[in-house]
C-alpha cells in the first residue's frame, strides 16, 4: 500500500497529504488511525456520505452490466434512467 511519501501522486500542494484508507458515513480513515470528518469530499460524497450499502450495491450492480458508457458512440440505459428521473423531479 503506498504511503504519503512514497505517493506516484503529483499532488498540487507543496506537502504530501494524508493517506486515506477508508470511509465510512462522514468519517474518513488515515493509514495512521485517524478519524476525521469528509469536509473535502466531491459532491456525491458529500451528499451520500462514503460506503452507504444502497450506493456501494447500486454500484456494485452497475459495474455487472457496465462500468462506462461515454456519451458519444454509445448511451447507458443508467444515464437515460437519471436523466429521466431528474427531468421528472424538475417537472413536478
Amino acid at each position: 500500500m503506498p504511503t504519503a511519501r512514497s505517493s506516484h501522486i503529483l499532488h498540487r500542494t507543496p506537502w504530501q497529504p494524508p493517506v486515506a484508507v477508508s470511509g465510512q458515513g462522514i468519517y474518513i480513515e488515515l493509514q495512521d488511525g485517524t478519524k476525521l470528518i469528509d469536509g473535502v469530499g466531491g459532491a456525491a460524497v458529500a451528499c451520500l456520505g462514503n460506503g452507504h450499502p444502497k450506493v456501494v450495491k447500486a454500484l456494485k450492480d452497475q459495474l455487472d452490466k457496465v462500468s462506462c458508457a461515454y456519451f458519444g458512440p454509445a448511451d447507458a440505459i443508467l444515464s437515460s434512467d437519471v436523466t429521466r428521473r431528474l427531468q421528472h423531479a424538475a417537472d413536478e
